[in-house]
């Protein structure tokens, strides 16, 4: 069901799907169609088999609703979000378009045309409009596959917005109830195994080391706060390593997560060990998590604090390294 933003209550997600709208390019018609099923690909992450229109092969998950049908998914074209409602078209925000995951701000008990970004997709994506008087869109993201799913999945409970950059009070918005990150591998997967992608090579991205406490003073165990770090934009961590020097054992290596403050883990994963000074083994612990973060702080939990190394020059934090590279 489709709502004017200023008009709805913010009680309890009642609505299915907020107004629809544009994106970074605007084109008639439909390039995916609707999907009809004919297998099962992932049946844990309800990932589906479909064919589309033309008869060509298509992954996708479903969020199904008393009036409209949300397809979440990669063909051949690229990963898309595809909705189908009976509902009468609202006013479409203007190009040039920003979309990204958002949380709507409220005012009092009502909600707001105002989006707090929780994660946005840079790459271009062309939006699709079948049937002008109806609020059926397509988005298909012509870019990075990956990140525009975890977009999508990092706007569960919340919204994916399209705004229009001139006018950023303009905005059409699509709720996301079901779809999580987990189901993004066997999205993946799936378009591996059985549809060729089209997709524009992913650029070349300068890996830098955003965060680094480490010292050269002497170190003991166990932090006595937490190892916090922030960024001021949308960044993909793909390296975290944590210290356990351990009086110069080593430590077996466990797991590494990530925690936001609002409480939100990404992770865990584990952690494969390397040697440190004088070849102390698996005295540091390395993971390579290749995962996107919003913008905002974020505490390193690593899993054994009774070896991770600390010193005063820490103030007491856990040792640790962050790199990545900006979304």
């Amino acid at each position: 069901m489709v709502y004017r933003k200023n008009s709805c209550l913010l009680a309890g997600f009642a609505i299915a799907v907020l107004g629809v709208g544009a994106a970074l390019s605007q084109e008639r018609g439909d390039p995916i169609g609707a999907a009809t099923q004919v297998g099962i690909f992932d049946r844990a992450q309800l990932v589906k088999v479909g064919k589309n229109k033309a008869g060509k092969p298509v992954c996708y998950f479903r969020e199904q609703g008393s009036s409209h049908t949300l397809d979440i998914g990669v063909a051949a074209d690229g990963a898309f979000i595809r909705l189908e409602t009976g509902d009468s078209r609202e006013t479409t925000p203007q190009p040039p378009l920003r979309v990204f995951a958002g949380k709507q701000m409220a005012k009092g008990e009502y909600a707001t045309n105002d989006f707090a970004t929780l994660q946005e997709y840079k790459g271009a994506i062309a939006y699709y409009v079948p049937i002008p008087s109806r609020g059926d869109f397509v988005l298909v993201a012509k870019g990075d596959a990956k990140a525009f799913l975890e977009m999508v999945a990092r706007a569960r409970t919340e919204f994916v917005v399209v705004q229009s950059v001139a006018q950023p009070q303009n905005v059409d918005v699509v709720a996301i109830y079901n779809f999580k990150a987990a189901a993004i591998p066997a999205l993946l997967a799936c378009a591996k195994a059985r549809i060729q992608v089209t997709q524009a090579p992913p650029a070349q991205v300068d890996i830098v080391k955003f965060f680094d406490n480490g010292n050269i003073d002497a170190v003991r165990n166990r932090p006595t706060r937490t190892t916090v770090f922030t960024v001021s934009e949308p960044t993909r961590v793909t390296r975290i390593a944590t210290y356990h020097w351990n009086d110069g054992q080593g430590a077996p290596p466990g797991r590494i997560s990530l925690r936001n403050m609002s409480g939100e883990t990404f992770g865990p994963w584990q952690a494969s060990g390397e040697p440190g000074q004088g070849g102390v083994p698996n005295a540091y612990w390395v993971v390579e998590p290749d995962v996107a973060l919003a913008a905002g702080s974020y505490t390193i939990v690593d899993s054994n604090p009774s070896t991770w190394a600390q010193n005063a020059a820490t103030g007491g934090a856990g040792m640790a390294s962050v790199e990545g590279h900006r979304e």
